[in-house]
């Protein structure tokens, strides 16, 4: 492993001097290549133990992704129907304040006068009118026609 750093320094240092292409990737990438080759094949394989440790920390950490997953977009539906919420009372206020807005423009308005109106008034002609009927009784006839 000394060897691999000391040799690979000295091509990268002596790469950046000369300058030009990065030329010394290609012997750092082939030499780390065989490394990691030959630590491989010096690890024993993991035993039926091991394997099932790997196996339920890769599932508890697959069970925790999903559940926060799950939690991101239960919060994200959340905030939709918040804002969803929050627009429509928006929207309730404000007809809330333009119905009260109209309320008070008529209220604020003068009341205009109230013209009486009578009832239209009969005219008796003479031949209507009973012949010798007092004044009194030509005056209650007219009021009978004004109901």
């Amino acid at each position: 492993m000394l060897t691999f750093l000391l040799v690979n320094g000295a091509l990268v240092t002596a790469n950046v001097l000369s300058g030009g292409t990065f030329w010394a990737i290609w012997p750092l990438v082939a030499w780390g290549l065989g490394l990691a080759l030959q630590g491989a094949r010096a690890l024993p394989p993991p035993s039926p133990d091991d394997r099932e440790r790997i196996l339920r920390r890769v599932s508890k950490r697959r069970a925790r992704q999903a559940r926060m997953q799950a939690k991101r977009e239960r919060d994200a539906a959340m905030r939709a129907v918040g804002q969803e919420f929050e627009a429509v009372v928006e929207q309730g206020v404000a007809e809330l304040l333009r119905a009260v807005s109209r309320g008070l423009s008529t209220a604020a308005k003068p009341a205009e006068p109230e013209v009486r109106r009578s009832a239209p008034r009969a005219r008796v002609g003479v031949e209507d009118a009973e012949v010798g009927a007092a004044p009194d009784a030509r005056e209650a006839q007219r009021r009978r026609e004004r109901r």
